[in-house]
């Protein structure tokens, strides 16, 4: 490919573009795996792709908030303990008493708090996937993550509502 640019040859575009794809899609794995922060996100996001919700998602405050979860950043325990240095197990939740990290799983598919937005969450997933209230924790996570964005997004603004409410009462 070098010599191509600096003998200034005629190329496959589609060659070029291929070969570009593959070497960002390389670089972007490497980097996801080394990245604490993107625990969850390395769990659902196995394609170097624009996601439907950044496309097709009209709400500017839900896709935010779906973005934010999607990428670690949303400021629940597991982020904002980051910021004290205080040690990953012990970010917990501080809206429920189940001793269990505030993390982005945690959230949507665990916290007793969000029991009714997530059984709402729930029976519109188990319609379409039989078999979604069978699967364990991390499996329900990924695949409302990686199959049901609209419905997380709805999720996601609800609890987070559920939230803001609780926290600052």
């Amino acid at each position: 490919m070098e010599n191509v640019f600096t003998e200034k040859l005629a190329c496959d575009l589609e060659l070029v573009k291929a070969k570009t794809k593959d070497i960002m899609t390389t670089a972007w794995q490497r980097e996801v795996q080394i990245k604490p922060k993107l625990r969850s996100y390395k769990l659902f996001k196995n394609n170097f792709e624009i996601e439907p919700y950044v496309q097709f998602s009209r709400d500017r405050q839900t896709r935010s908030l779906l973005a934010k979860i999607r990428c670690g950043i949303l400021p629940l325990r597991i982020e904002t303990g980051r910021f004290s240095r205080l040690p990953a197990p012990e970010r917990l939740c501080d809206l429920c008493n189940t001793g269990q990290v505030e993390s982005e799983m945690h959230f949507i598919c665990e916290c007793p708090l969000y029991d009714n937005a997530r059984r709402n969450l729930y029976n519109v997933v188990n319609f379409s996937c039989n078999e979604f209230l069978t699967m364990n924790l991390q499996n329900k996570f990924i695949y409302l993550m990686k199959n049901r964005w609209r419905d997380v997004s709805k999720f996601i603004s609800q609890a987070w509502i559920i939230r803001k409410n609780n926290l600052y009462k």
